[in-house]
């Protein structure tokens, strides 16, 4: 039964790492992409949100603003939580 639980914690650690990278690279894509979005807003295509871009205004949409502000956070939580059951399948 331990060596099922040992089992289940290290494919539970290897998902998170895995979400963690994944997160990673969206965040480094977003951000290398984003400072080519429109110079004006266009509500049609959702881009009224205003980013300042190394100087310049962009406009960018209500997807690229949380992920923005929120892959990061995001990228913190999955990696301690992996990292807790890395821990975890190493204490059984």
């Amino acid at each position: 039964m331990s060596e099922a639980k040992h089992n289940v914690w290290n494919v539970l650690a290897l998902a998170l790492g895995a979400c963690a990278f994944i997160c990673l690279g969206l965040w480094i894509y977003l951000l290398n992409t984003i400072c080519s979005s429109p110079g004006v807003p266009n509500p049609i295509t959702g881009n009224v949100f205003a980013y300042n871009c190394h100087g310049s205004i962009v406009f960018i949409s209500q997807t690229q603003r949380i992920l923005l502000f929120g892959l990061i956070p995001a990228l913190v939580i999955v990696g301690l939580c992996g990292k807790a059951a890395r821990k975890r399948a190493e204490a059984l």
